[in-house]
């Protein structure tokens, strides 16, 4: 996966109905199912007919993320960055999204876009779009991670753990105390 060009992503929203008296692992495999069920193949879909070069995603909590919301709305949404291929516009890509992607617009500049928490005077060349890269390698690490499970099965909330584990001991995290499983 390249570096995106942020002058050509689009963003649009997946929400993540919250049911009333659930408990978080219901919630979480909620929302493990949607990226399974419908946010993996659409990107697949997508990928296939050559219309996007690059994605990412993370979830927001409506009304703590800067997403626009409606007045009582306290469900999640998995924002959903698609840098479109040079030969789709817009109201290409619009017309294709399925009916559960919506506030579907461009995302504004300015150009590269920053990414909050990330400091681009610490990249190489004061370049932010480097950290687009990864962020998109991260995204589909997820989808890729979950694609190998059984497809009528739920992810074990221990198998994600266990990759999250393993990360840690890549990057050796708990020494600096960042908080791993």
């Amino acid at each position: 996966m390249n570096s995106p060009n942020t002058a050509r992503v689009i963003e649009t929203f997946i929400s993540v109905p919250v049911r009333q008296s659930i408990t978080a692992l219901d919630l979480w495999h909620d929302y493990i199912g949607i990226l399974r069920t419908k946010l993996s193949p659409l990107i697949r879909n997508l990928q296939k007919k050559k219309l996007i070069k690059w994605y990412s995603f993370v979830l927001h909590q409506s009304g703590k993320s800067g997403v626009p919301i409606a007045p009582g709305d306290t469900g999640l949404d998995i924002h959903v960055r698609l840098e479109l291929a040079l030969s789709v516009d817009e109201e290409t890509l619009r017309g294709i999204l399925p009916d559960y992607c919506r506030k579907t617009k461009m995302m504004e500049g300015p150009h590269p876009h920053e990414i909050s928490g990330i400091d681009a005077t610490h990249m190489r060349k004061d370049d932010v779009s480097k950290a687009w890269k990864v962020f998109g390698e991260s995204s589909k690490w997820v989808l890729d991670m979950l694609d190998v499970h059984k497809p009528r099965e739920q992810v074990p909330l221990e198998h994600i753990a266990q990759f999250l584990h393993l990360i840690n001991y890549q990057v050796w995290a708990d020494v600096v105390g960042i908080p791993m499983p």
